[in-house]
């Protein structure tokens, strides 16, 4: 049976519970599942932690004191906000244009008039593909196809992010010339 670990990756809590969870992967299978909590808290009309002052200092002093028992050291990740502007990017994408049309082959079918309306009508699963990516299938609107909210640095951990969705990028262009 998989394990799937919802974490915060800007949240030092995810950083310090790592360890931990590498040794659990290598008992059982743990399916990553990324998310951003202020999102989360922010579309509910919350404030997260770093939003609050004194929960802010509490939750960094809190942190420090749980890395050293860990035996751990905490450091500044070169600051970078390109995932912020990338939610604000596509925040704004949404509200000039609305909604728009989820592609086809993406909807799900449950039921017999679904698929005879091509809902799902070839969806490629991609765990189902060579390189885990389908990179002919187009996951967004029609009208934003060929936009890019996400441009990381190249700075710290988002240079590999970069260049791996460069790479992506490329792989895919190639992928709907063919």
């Amino acid at each position: 049976m998989s394990i799937a670990w919802y974490f915060d990756f800007i949240s030092p809590f995810a950083w310090l519970q790592w360890p931990k969870i590498r040794a659990l992967a290598a008992e059982r299978e743990v399916i990553l599942r990324p998310i951003l909590f202020a999102g989360v808290l922010d579309h509910h009309g919350q404030k997260g932690p770093a939003e609050i002052p004194r929960k802010r200092e509490f939750t960094y002093r809190y942190v420090l004191w749980r890395a050293r028992q860990a035996g751990r050291t905490l450091r500044l990740a070169p600051k970078s906000n390109a995932a912020y502007v990338a939610y604000g990017a596509a925040r704004a994408n949404v509200r000039e244009s609305g909604t728009l049309e989820v592609p086809m082959h993406l909807r799900n079918a449950p039921t017999k008039l679904m698929k005879g309306l091509g809902y799902g009508k070839g969806y490629q699963y991609d765990p189902g593909v060579e390189g885990g990516v389908a990179l002919d299938q187009q996951c967004l609107p029609d009208a934003l196809v060929g936009t890019e909210f996400y441009a990381p640095t190249a700075n710290g951990i988002e240079a590999k992010i970069r260049e791996k969705l460069d790479a992506l990028r490329r792989a895919r262009a190639q992928a709907r010339k063919e």
